[in-house]
């Protein structure tokens, strides 16, 4: 259960980065979008262990589709 906060935390951390990103420098662009651009980066770059956020982003893409059903 540890495991699983702490990696929700690394990518709310990746938002919140995001965030500031599109505040700063006045960026017209979704600070989500930002948040997993910089994650995305640190991933390829080494900085970010794909085993430290493994667990809940496979989590997140099988849950995906019922964030895409359409309100009645």
């Amino acid at each position: 259960m540890r495991r699983i906060l702490t990696q929700i935390l690394m990518i709310t951390v990746f938002l919140m980065i995001g965030n500031v990103f599109v505040k700063i420098f006045n960026i017209s662009f979704p600070a989500s979008i930002v948040g997993m651009f910089l994650l995305f980066t640190f991933l390829l770059i080494g900085y970010v262990s794909l085993e430290w956020i493994e667990a809940i982003s496979s989590f997140q893409l099988k849950h995906l589709t019922l964030l895409f059903i359409p309100p009645r």
